[in-house]
């Protein structure tokens, strides 16, 4: 496997300006002076961790998303670490439709 800092600019999969996970990543990079580009960016959660499986860059995902197409680069490979992200669910309205979704999203989520 290369070493990250064997990459004259990283390509980033990443999620739109404004995400947490983009500010991350940038944050971490610019960090150590490590020029990057976008190399694909998208909203959906999927896309990104299909373009990352495909090798059109790197990017953060939640560890339990990994699957045998990804691995996690660490400090043996030269990356920077970034912290630890912590998602929160907040339901705001009220009804049984919404409580539903909260239930479904905790299920993913916790998978």
């Amino acid at each position: 496997m290369e070493h990250f800092n064997e990459h004259q600019e990283i390509p980033l999969v990443i999620f739109p300006d404004g995400c947490v996970i983009r500010q991350c990543a940038i944050k971490a990079l610019e960090h150590v002076g490590k020029p990057y580009f976008f190399a694909y960016v998208s909203a959906s959660f999927e896309n990104v961790k299909s373009a990352i499986e495909h090798g059109l860059g790197i990017g953060l995902l939640p560890r339990n998303s990994l699957n045998d197409a990804l691995y996690v680069l660490s400090s043996e490979h030269g990356v920077p670490s970034t912290p630890t992200i912590q998602l929160v669910l907040h339901v705001a309205a009220q009804g049984e439709l919404y409580s539903l979704f909260a239930d479904y999203l905790r299920r993913s989520l916790s998978e």
